[in-house]
């Protein structure tokens, strides 16, 4: 039976609420649904058989204190907490939306698919008014769902999202990527013709029904048809893999029992979807063929580029354990969904539904995925993402759908807060598809901003140093398709990860966290950003001067294997020839007074620690410059310590007092544009150590210098460095 307060609850009435006082994600302090007058008496109704007023109270129960920083740690759920206040809990119900961001507009918001129901009042967190701010009430979240085949809207929004199909493997998600491929190949303008330009060297011929053998196909040159490609994590050895000795075998069948779970999921996709051929890297690759596998790690940008979709198994962290998943069930699950009304006049109905991991926070959508989903955290992935012109992405409790137009997700969710940011490049895809422009028109894809395509190199290298390898070695190899398509645009040379066309900039990276300490087992040169397995960011260019501070003299780069220009490397330097000055990097402490005259000279970024123990301490260590009192001219450079800092340090460290200073060159990579509130330029500097051979180098930080007397380079000295 349900209860008086939700009988007279309805969507429309939440509306017309909502266009009174609305702020996305916020809980509306005057104009809501006034429900039940305390929890007490909410959970009273839901014990006495109300369906909507159980699904509140679910809410509250399988919300954790943890996610609602200010309550009582000691309590175990949300609802326990809110039972044991003296404050009011008066439920308060109102509408929301998960598409949009934090405080977004009424007028910003196109669908509306969230019942919010708070419990108590705003309050003062203080009562001093200076300190003080109104705190949120707790506040949980129900969904708004419909069918997959009826969509409603009350005025100009839409009600609810679409309630999906959790078999990932079912009739109804193969028809939802048969739309979106559909859609895409024969309508979207913006993206690139279907038709592939080249055929992978070998890749797997599933048949054409579903009791069909695998085998693998190894067409005849000039051979043309559309393909999928999986992009996927191994997780470890696969047992079952093209090996010299299979390459005969797998040519007549490869046997189902043999494919991992990944594997024998791609093919039921591959086959659902009208399609017959597959590339899998590790079933197309011979694994124990150095040369092989060389030669076609070469190939993988166009490979993925030219595939008519690839499959995303992004939430599978190995192989074995299947694209098609099953949400975990939660303990005591959430009572079944009911339905509640329109408006007050007719009886259309749309469901109200509990999440089905319980609390929000726990519900998957693809912007998460995009940061935490296995395949996300693994390097190999990201050039087969970025590659690929259309991306069919298994979840775990729903599919969705990548190409140039954007994203999708079965449940119909709509592009904002749900989906990613900044996974389109522009520049990149006029490059990646100019000859895949749809009927040859090549004015549906963008013309080429190199300005933007640099833009973009440097983002992905970002992105890419936050992810992992098996092998540290694939370093430059899992980034080559890149570069690779990259580098006509570009031009120049690739040195191992830089551009010799953009040197300065590809100089100027630096540590985003604690360190960036080179690899023990050799993978580039220290100067390229490869040399490092931690994250690295790059210095803006809009700060550079106009004018080269730095030269390129000479370069050369030894490659593992000479077909791949962009892939491993075994040595390399540069020569260059810039403005230099000299650096000590003590541990001695700086005065009071050399702080304040010092104190924006610059910071010392160090990609290693100074001493096992070493904190970052960044705000703490300052660059002091020592000058000629005859001349007037600086001498070098001293990386000192604050007397705190050094206090710190010695009551957790031993040994420091046998720490001796030590010398480095300062290499300046540019100078910065003045502003126009200081007319002193600053500079970027790569911080370099000396080999035991004569005038070569390696190095071992950067250094940013703020704002700085123009006279004062004048001490700097002009010299011709080999930095390997």
């Amino acid at each position: 039976m349900r209860c008086t307060y939700c009988l007279g609850l309805n969507i429309q009435k939440l509306i017309d609420y909502a266009e009174v006082e609305f702020s996305g994600w916020y809980v509306p302090k005057v104009s809501f649904y006034q429900h039940h007058p305390s929890i007490h008496e909410l959970e009273k109704s839901a014990d006495g058989g109300c369906d909507l007023c159980a699904l509140m109270i679910h809410a509250f129960k399988t919300s954790k204190t943890d996610d609602h920083r200010y309550y009582a740690s000691e309590d175990s759920d949300l609802l326990s907490a809110i039972k044991d206040w003296t404050e009011t809990s008066s439920i308060r119900i109102s509408i929301q939306a998960s598409h949009i961001y934090t405080a977004t507009p009424l007028e910003g918001t196109l669908m509306l698919d969230l019942l919010q129901i708070s419990a108590g009042e705003y309050k003062e967190t203080s009562s001093d008014p200076d300190e003080s701010y109104l705190q949120e009430p707790p506040t949980v979240f129900l969904q708004l769902l419909t069918p997959l085949d009826l969509s409603l809207k009350l005025g100009r929004y839409d009600i609810g999202r679409f309630k999906t199909d959790i078999d990932l493997g079912s009739e109804s998600n193969v028809l939802i990527a048969k739309d979106w491929i559909e859609t895409c190949s024969n309508h979207h303008q913006g993206c690139p013709s279907p038709d592939p330009t080249s055929f992978p060297t070998r890749v797997v011929d599933v048949g054409t029904s579903d009791d069909a053998k695998c085998r693998l196909l190894i067409p005849e040159p000039g051979f043309i048809s559309r393909y999928l490609a999986l992009s996927h994590c191994w997780g470890g050895p696969i047992e079952n893999v093209l090996v010299k000795k299979t390459l005969a075998e797998f040519q007549v069948c490869i046997d189902w029992d043999d494919l991992e779970a990944n594997f024998q999921d791609a093919v039921t996709i591959t086959r659902s979807l009208g399609l017959r051929y597959l590339w899998i890297d590790c079933l197309c690759i011979v694994q124990d063929d150095f040369d092989d596998w060389a030669a076609e790690s070469k190939k993988m940008a166009d490979i993925y580029r030219n595939a008519f979709v690839t499959i995303s198994a992004m939430s599978s962290p190995v192989s074995s354990h299947g694209i098609f998943q099953t949400p975990i069930e939660v303990e005591n699950g959430p009572p079944p969904a009911v339905d509640i009304c329109l408006s007050g006049d007719n009886r259309t109905t749309v469901s109200v539904a509990a999440f089905s991991q319980g609390d929000k926070s726990k519900a998957e959508d693809l912007r998460l995925l995009y940061m935490y989903s296995p395949i996300c955290l693994r390097g190999w992935c990201l050039q087969e993402a970025v590659l690929s012109p259309r991306i069919l992405h298994y979840g775990v409790s729903q599919i969705y759908w990548k190409c140039c137009r954007g994203f999708q997700s079965a449940d119909g969710a709509l592009p904002g807060n749900l989906f990613p940011e900044n996974e389109f490049y522009p520049a990149l895809s006029s490059v990646l598809y100019s000859d895949l422009a749809r009927d040859g028109d090549s004015s549906t894809i963008a013309p080429l901003n190199k300005r933007m395509l640099m833009d973009e190199f440097y983002e992905l290298v970002n992105q890419y140093t936050k992810r992992k390898l098996s092998y540290w070695k694939d370093k430059l190899p899992a980034f080559s398709g890149l570069a690779q398509k990259m580098h006509t645009a570009i031009g120049g040379i690739y040195l191992a990860g830089i551009w010799s066309k953009d040197i300065r900039r590809g100089l100027c990276w630096q540590k985003e966290m604690s360190w960036a300490r080179h690899a023990s087992t050799y993978q580039a040169p220290s100067w390229s950003w490869a040399s490092t397995n931690d994250l690295v960011n790059f210095t803006n260019p809009d700060s550079f001067a106009d004018n080269e501070n730095l030269t390129l003299v000479g370069s050369d780069v030894e490659l593992v294997n000479e077909n791949n220009p962009y892939g491993a490397v075994s040595s390399g330097y540069i020569i260059v020839r810039g403005l230099t000055m000299a650096l000590w990097r003590t541990l001695g402490t700086i005065s009071q007074t050399e702080l304040e005259l010092t104190t924006d000279l610059g910071a010392a970024m160090w990609d290693e620690p100074m001493f096992e123990g070493d904190s970052l301490g960044i705000t703490m260590r300052h660059v002091c410059e020592v000058v000629d009192e005859e001349t007037g001219d600086q001498s070098f450079f001293v990386e000192g310590v604050e007397a705190e800092y050094r206090d710190m340090l010695e009551a957790t460290v031993t040994g420091l007092e046998d720490i001796e200073a030590k010398g480095y060159t300062v290499l300046l990579v540019s100078k910065a544009n003045p502003s126009e509130e200081d007319q002193r330029e600053g500079g970027y500097c790569i911080i370099l150590e000396k080999e035991t051979e004569e005038d070569v180098y390696r190095r071992v930080g950067f250094l940013s210098l703020s704002p700085y007397p123009l006279t004062r380079f004048e001490g700097w000295k002009t010299e011709t460095l080999k930095i390997i």
